[in-house]
């Protein structure tokens, strides 16, 4: 398909009439509920299963012959052009009551992301970003930094727990001016925090396919870990400003090896 710019006007605005209204209910909910923890030792609440099922509702309506892919209820209908849908992006920081929370939904097109749109809730920020047309918080244009590597804040998305990666983040942190862990990528699209490093750090295509566009979008490189391009089903990826982005991956890739 080849949406028009109307067609993601569309979209978005349908997208945020459901993400509006629910709005209340997750405030209400926002660092009170219980959550249940899934197979994969994560957890879900009643709020992303509903929400999830809203948004799927309103984007069949919208457009049938686009297929679903959601965290909570799972795939359907087209294959190759498809919305994906991450309701609470964010589940753990929304039980505990932190700010990192996000409703993430990005469609892909040909084995490629094209549109996506995060909404922050508890900041009420909207970014929203789709192939060749930049990216936008609440209507402003955003642009990555263009500070060096001797300079660099890079937010890691690893398993800080697990021994393996302990060379990687020494590597990272010996080149640059430090990591975070903030849990929020969006830093990095709107220049904060100068890349995104994220590697075994689990998660579905829901979670990264935004995350690189938006950062794509608002002049940032992209590609997955060892490689030039980028592919979303691949979650090994690097996310930055292009002043630093070769030496990243270069040390990276080197370490890896």
């Amino acid at each position: 398909m080849k949406p028009t710019a109307e067609f993601y006007a569309e979209a978005e605005a349908r997208i945020m009439r459901v993400l509006l209204a629910y709005k209340p209910k997750l405030l209400a909910a926002y660092g009170t509920v219980d959550p249940e923890i899934k197979d994969d030792a994560t957890p879900v609440t009643q709020l992303d299963k509903e929400l999830e099922t809203l948004l799927r509702d309103e984007l069949q309506q919208f457009d049938p012959a686009i297929g679903l892919e959601g965290e909570e209820h799972g795939k359907q209908g087209n294959n190759d052009t498809f919305w994906l849908i991450d309701p609470i992006d964010g589940t753990e920081s929304f039980v505990r009551g932190l700010p990192f929370v996000r409703n993430m939904i990005t469609l892909i097109d040909g084995g490629e992301p094209v549109f996506a749109l995060i909404y922050k809730p508890i900041s009420d920020e909207l970014y929203t970003a789709h192939a060749g047309g930049g990216t936008l918080m609440n209507g402003q244009p955003q642009r990555v930094s263009n500070r060096p590597l001797s300079r660099a804040w890079i937010e890691l998305s690893v398993p800080l727990q697990e021994t393996s990666v302990f060379p990687l983040v020494q590597a990272v942190r010996n080149v640059t001016n430090g990591y975070r862990t903030y849990g929020d990528f969006t830093y990095v699209a709107s220049g904060k925090v100068d890349g995104l490093l994220v590697y075994k750090s689990g998660g579905g295509p829901w979670d990264y396919a935004p995350r690189a566009l938006l950062v794509r979008e608002a002049g940032g490189r992209v590609a997955n870990l060892g490689s030039t391009t980028y592919d979303y089903r691949n979650s090994n990826m690097l996310a930055t400003n292009p002043v630093i982005f070769d030496d990243l991956m270069n040390v990276i890739s080197a370490t890896l090896a």
